[in-house]
């Protein structure tokens, strides 16, 4: 369940960045 949050933030950042 972890990992599963890790990939949400990087996708997030990347989401945020653009």
């Amino acid at each position: 369940m972890q990992p599963r949050m890790r990939l949400s933030a990087t996708t997030n950042e990347h989401v945020s960045s653009n």
